[in-house]
């Protein structure tokens, strides 16, 4: 599979897991022999939008797009998620 299929398959897989709408794949790397995606969701939407509480999912899919693993890897408000260079 190509790194587009990949991401398109870790966004439904953590909208299967967590019922809710993926905001963006935010990595897709390929491993030796799977693939890592980041997959950021808004756990709780606030009525500013800079306290959503948004959560970073960590998906292993295999070459063939089946689920390996997944880890919920940070929590964190929008706004803390802001950073400069």
């Amino acid at each position: 599979m190509k790194p587009l299929q990949i991401a398109l398959a870790a966004r439904a897989i953590v909208q299967s897991i967590t019922s809710k709408e993926p905001e963006v794949v935010s990595r897709c790397e390929r491993q030796e022999l799977n693939w890592k995606v980041m997959v950021e969701v808004i756990e709780t939407k606030a009525r500013i939008n800079d306290n959503d509480l948004i959560a970073s999912y960590e998906i292993e899919i295999d070459p063939s797009g089946e689920l390996v693993g997944y880890e919920r890897v940070r929590r964190y408000k929008r706004a803390q998620g802001v950073l400069t260079a």
